[in-house]
């Protein structure tokens, strides 16, 4: 009564607007007037019916007692109340009860309605019948008022044995809070938002806590704070000891303003960051006591927040360890510890000696808290798949015919079925004019045969048929047998095999029903997927082995049999790329969706492929294809649109992204990061720098072992040796048992011609292996390769032979024919050889050593040409084994076959003592000027390697070269080797 409504306020304000005092008309403009105070006006207005009615039949009916309101606002000690009113004929009561508070607007007021209630009370004449409270948190949203018709009432309670309360259950009020200006503008309502923070406990407590506690009668008050920038802390007090340190009331709510929840936002931003959690421990007020422990159990929590960075989350809870005390740091968002009050007494508890924190004595486990944090609006916009590329899958392949039947070309074998298919309808048709039926007589078809022949040879068709046929034979000689020029000794036999199996082949196709190639090449039933296979394995092979070229072949050849199958372009498309061939592998790709536009496997390669190449348009293109259609579930095509989104600066959109392929890896429940498996097909693709990037995304500085994999693997494709061996080091430091870290380790040390250290890595790796997971093939031929070379022929041959029992193949076979070689083992190098060939008949190598091999026995000169000759047509390009075979095959006395491999040697690389050995054998041919060639080009080669070249290999080049001078007559010349090596002698002898 007597505080003027805020209407009234307005309508004075407006007429002392309009009409000026007098005394200022014509003046000189005053002082503007100083603004009005900011208020909030809190107005109970009236209450429904209290009381029940007199019942019927009541004589005279007892009128409801007069009734008053009162409340109390936040920040006021007092209540404000009014007169008593009488209840009009319902039974209702107006109070019309207002009253205006002065407040400071910001931060501090709007926390303090965000905590503190408006609390009402209605009497019932002179006795409190009936309470309200009147939820102020609005304001923290941004309300511009808080007004209810019909707040509940609840009934005061009575004392025990009295009359219940008369209170009606519907009992009602209407109040209206209203501020005199908006608490905070529409701009900073959306930026701000109300922290719940939740501190359950500290667990388990320290012995010396509990016998502190014990023998003072729990003196002790916990209070857990949690900075804020830019206002108070968030406070939890009132935890006490009871088993471990729980609070009575864990949560509270706290107003942070826009400032503040950007500099929440910042500090976890990055997955790992943390925030503090302090704990501290203080006197209960008014006991005389004073802490000596405090700074011993004042300590810190690093809480993670990451939950909070999903879109739309928000709540975060957890545990977090308690770590080191803060003590008197400035920085504290905790109160100091009390000054000792006059006469206090120290609590018998001693502090730890070396001054560390007390909590750490607990005995069972490290103390732990348990927490939550609640957000009243997310930090991060909810879940929202991005928008639609503009193009789509269609727009970056250009349309084409689809893909016709590989036909092959037309060979002289096929000519020759044709020919066979002609004669054999000839010679039906001739049958058919001269003989109908089944033979009756005795020896009948004898007779109609010989008939038959008679008249082939009478008309000359047979004569025609044999010279067609003949032609056709002559023609599969040249192609197949001797297309270089060679003769047909020693071909008879395999001509008439074949040429009687090609013959069976068309006579039994004939009358079959036909099929067109095209449709053999578009049934999947038709492609040979055994060959399939086996290609695909020599391809794996070949790449281990770094015969990248050979390696080629055989995905080439799978794509001859058949281009209609999507995985058989991706192989390819994976291979160029490892190679480097980015561009090549983007079309093998292509190719795969022309079978198949929704072949996942393509479609996040190319999304790869675009990310390397800096096309991020094209990246999210082939990205959304799998997230919107072929897969929405894979993770994969979900992180590499996060980073894709990332390059492009769309950081709602990758942490969007980001957010998705987190969710669909825990749900797969592959136990992976959830980068590890994108990083891991980057790699496979040699895209390292997109790989470590993607991996930086996410773990905030933490070092898991996958991660650390991919990072060591990472740098090793860089060729970082020592960065990769740190990164190597701290996933052994993490599990030194993962046999992987050790077999990377092996590569590092092999790369830099570290033998003993590769060594010792990969026998780690391999011992590490079970019987269910077994060392790889490269690891097998790596181990084995770095034995040979460290001149351990037997451990070599037991990891070979190892090796062919766990992965049989042409190259396994070959490391055991090899290690068996070197060791003297003919017999048992020849059988693994042999073993090798069948696997593989294409095996350069496998030739070139089973030619070394009958070279060695003496006897088998005829077998060693063969060999070689099988070697040269599958190209042969190790220059050490073939300057090996051309130093044997000379001192044999085979010139030419010596010559042949040795020229090859020095093709691909060989070393002086190749071309000297290649020399040795033009002079044996009486070819001295090519001898000459060799050894200039010996001589040339020797003084570019310097200092490098062994003064014995110096001598034998000038020595050649002397000699084959003096054979030519080059007197001159001669004299001038044998001063060179008079100078080195002398050089040695001095």
């Amino acid at each position: 009564p007597g505080i003027a409504s805020s209407a009234q306020r307005a309508t004075t304000a407006a007429m002392a607007e309009e009409e000026p005092p007098a005394a200022a008309m014509g003046e000189e403009a005053a002082a503007p007037p100083a603004e009005p105070p900011f208020t909030i006006t809190v107005t109970v207005k009236s209450a429904s019916a209290l009381v029940a009615a007199a019942a019927e039949g009541e004589e005279p009916p007892a009128p409801p007692p007069p009734s008053k309101a009162s409340f109390t606002f936040a920040g006021e000690a007092e209540p404000v109340e009014c007169d008593a009113v009488e209840a009009d004929a319902s039974g209702a009561y107006t109070y019309n009860l207002t009253h205006a508070f002065e407040r400071a607007p910001g931060a501090a007021l709007i926390q303090q309605l965000l905590t503190t209630p408006l609390a009402v009370t209605i009497f019932s004449g002179d006795v409190a019948l009936a309470t309200a409270s009147v939820d102020l948190a609005p304001f923290a949203a941004g309300a511009l008022e808080v007004a209810s018709a019909a707040v509940p009432l609840t009934a005061v309670p009575v004392a025990e044995g009295a009359e219940p309360s008369p209170l009606l259950p519907t009992a009602t009020i209407a109040v209206t809070v209203t501020p005199s200006a908006p608490l905070m503008t529409s701009a900073e309502a959306a930026a701000s938002c109300v922290l719940t923070l939740t501190v359950s406990s500290v667990a388990p407590a320290p012995e010396s806590l509990t016998k502190a506690s014990a023998a003072a009668e729990a003196p002790f008050l916990f209070t857990a704070g949690l900075p804020l920038t830019g206002i108070a802390p968030a406070l939890i007090t009132g935890g006490a000891l009871v088993g471990d340190v729980v609070w009575n009331k864990p949560s509270a709510k706290f107003f942070l303003p826009g400032a503040t929840v950007a500099a929440l936002k910042n500090a976890i931003k990055g997955r790992g960051s943390t925030v503090p959690l302090e704990i501290a421990r203080y006197v209960k007020p008014g006991l005389a006591l004073h802490d000596p422990a405090f700074a011993a159990y004042r300590a810190v929590c690093a809480l993670c927040l990451d939950d909070l960075l999903n879109p739309g989350a928000v709540t975060a809870a957890g545990t977090a360890l308690l770590a080191a005390p803060f003590g008197g740091a400035p920085n504290s968002c905790l109160p100091a510890a009390p000054a000792n009050p006059e006469g206090s007494k120290p609590i018998e508890e001693e502090p730890p000696a070396d001054g560390s924190s007390a909590w750490a004595s607990a005995a069972a486990s490290p103390p732990t808290v348990t927490f939550a944090v609640a957000l009243s609006k997310p930090l991060l916009p909810p879940f929202k798949p991005p928008a639609p590329a503009e193009m789509s899958v269609a727009d970056l392949l250009p349309p084409r015919e689809p893909i016709a039947p590989l036909h092959a070309p037309n060979t002289a074998t096929e000519a020759f079925r044709a020919q066979v298919l002609s004669a054999a309808g000839t010679l039906s048709k001739e049958y058919a004019a001269m003989f109908t039926g089944e033979p009756l007589e005795e020896g009948g078809k004898v007779l109609r045969r010989k008939s038959l022949v008679f008249e082939l040879n009478r008309s000359g068709k047979y004569h025609a048929m044999k010279e067609r046929l003949k032609e056709a034979a002559q023609a599969i000689i040249k192609e197949r047998f001797f297309a270089g020029g060679e003769g047909v000794q020693g071909k008879y036999n395999e001509l008439y095999v074949h040429l009687v199996e090609e013959m069976h082949g068309a006579l039994n196709a004939l009358g079959a029903p036909g099929t067109s190639k095209a449709s053999d090449a578009e049934n999947g039933d038709a492609v040979d997927h055994d060959k399939l296979a086996k290609y695909k394995a020599l391809a794996d092979e070949y790449e281990v082995n770094r015969e990248d070229a050979i390696a080629d072949k055989w995905h080439q050849e799978r794509l001859l049999l058949t281009r209609h199958i999507p995985e058989v372009w991706c192989d390819y498309g994976a291979f160029l790329s490892r190679r480097g061939g980015f561009g090549k592998a983007e079309e093998a790709y292509k190719e795969a969706l022309g079978c198949d536009a929704a072949w996942v496997p393509a479609l996040t390669a190319l999304c790869a492929l675009m990310l390397h190449d800096e096309e991020y348009g094209r990246a999210e293109v082939y990205g959304q294809a799998v997230t919107s259609g072929a897969a929405p579930a894979d993770p994969v095509a979900w992180s590499l649109l996060a980073a894709t989104y990332s390059a492009l600066e769309r950081e709602t959109d990758a942490t969007n992204c980001n957010y998705e392929a987190r969710r669909l890896q825990a749900e797969a429940g592959a136990g992976e990061e959830t980068h590890v498996s994108t990083a891991l097909l980057l790699l496979d693709m040699h895209m390292p720098a997109e790989a470590c990037a993607l991996l930086e995304q996410e773990s905030g500085g933490e070092k898991s072992l996958a991660r650390q994999l991919c990072l060591g693997r990472a740098s090793l494709l860089e060729g970082v040796t020592s960065t990769a061996y740190g990164h190597l080091m701290d996933a052994l430091s993490i599990d030194a048992t993962d046999p992987r870290a050790f077999e990377l380790l092996g590569d590092l040390h092999a790369s830099e011609g570290r033998v003993a250290e590769a060594e010792e890595a990969y026998t780690h790796a391999m011992a590490l292996g079970s019987s269910a997971a077994p060392g790889s093939l490269k690891l097998h031929l790596n181990l084995g390769a770095t034995l040979l070379v460290a001149g351990k022929h037997a451990d070599a041959r037991g990891v070979f032979m190892a090796a062919c029992g766990v992965c049989p193949c042409a190259s396994t076979w070959l490391g055991a024919g090899v290690t068996m070689l070197r060791a003297g083992d003919l017999e048992g190098a020849e059988a693994a050889l042999a073993e090798a060939n069948i696997l593989d008949h294409t095996n350069a190598k496998v030739w070139g050593y089973l030619c070394l091999v009958a070279l060695l026995h003496g006897a088998r000169a005829a077998e060693a040409e063969q060999a070689l000759g099988m070697a040269f047509k599958v190209n042969i390009t190790d220059a050490g084994l073939l300057g090996e075979v051309g130093e044997l095959f000379q001192a044999a006395g085979k010139w030419k076959h010596a010559e042949g491999a040795l020229r090859r040697a020095v093709k691909h690389g060989a070393g002086i003592p190749a071309r000297l050995a290649l020399g040795k054998v033009m002079s044996e041919q009486n070819d001295a000027d090519a001898a000459k060639v060799e050894y200039k080009l010996a001589e040339a080669e020797a003084k570019e390697g310097g200092a490098t070249t062994d003064a014995g290999v110096m001598a034998a080049v000038l020595g050649a070269l002397a000699g084959v001078h003096a054979e030519l007559g080059e007197e001159a010349e001669a004299a001038a080797c044998r001063e060179q090596l008079a100078a080195i002698a002398g050089g040695a002898g001095a």
